[in-house]
């Protein structure tokens, strides 16, 4: 780094008439692009989780970044005001805490007032500041608790076999 910025400057300078290759100096491997999930599959991954025995919050969790596109660390953000009952959509905080309005699918959203129901919550009455994604004690569950949802979770095993890590926090669909 500091001999290539050398090395621009001496021809910035005229001493250099082109800047010679620096050993080693490669720029890093371009990143792949992560594989995609054939939509079929997941989504038969998706519709089976509660055969699976998977928590309304897990569900609810999975449909909603399948939906939406979010970020597991987006998702671990959520508060129950950040969700627009009447638009379907989600004000989320990114990198950076950059907000943008993801959309919800109306699967997701049924997902969500299953998860709310079972919390005895409904959009009218909560607490805005409530996390959407609580743990047991009703606490926000942090992003690798969300991520990992337990490695033997049904929605851990639903996204090994849609051959996602679970610790992933992005998805992509073919």
């Amino acid at each position: 780094s500091g001999l290539r910025r050398f090395f621009r400057f001496a021809r910035r300078e005229g001493l250099l008439d082109a800047i010679p290759p620096v050993p080693g100096s490669e720029r890093t491997r371009r990143r792949r692009l992560p594989r995609a999930i054939p939509e079929d599959r997941l989504v038969s991954n998706l519709d089976g989780l509660a055969l699976r025995g998977a928590s309304l919050r897990d569900q609810a969790l999975l449909e909603t970044l399948y939906g939406s596109g979010i970020r597991v660390a987006e998702a671990s953000t959520l508060s129950i005001g950040d969700v627009n009952v009447a638009a379907r959509t989600l004000r989320v905080r990114g990198k950076g805490m950059k907000e943008r309005l993801a959309p919800l699918t109306d699967t997701a959203f049924r997902a969500l007032e299953l998860m709310l129901g079972e919390r005895h919550l409904s959009w009218s009455d909560a607490d805005p500041r409530l996390p959407v994604f609580a743990g047991r004690a009703g606490t926000r569950r942090s992003e690798p608790g969300l991520s990992a949802a337990g490695e033997a979770s049904p929605c851990a095993i639903a996204a090994r076999e849609t051959s996602m890590s679970a610790s992933t926090s992005d998805m992509s669909i073919a």
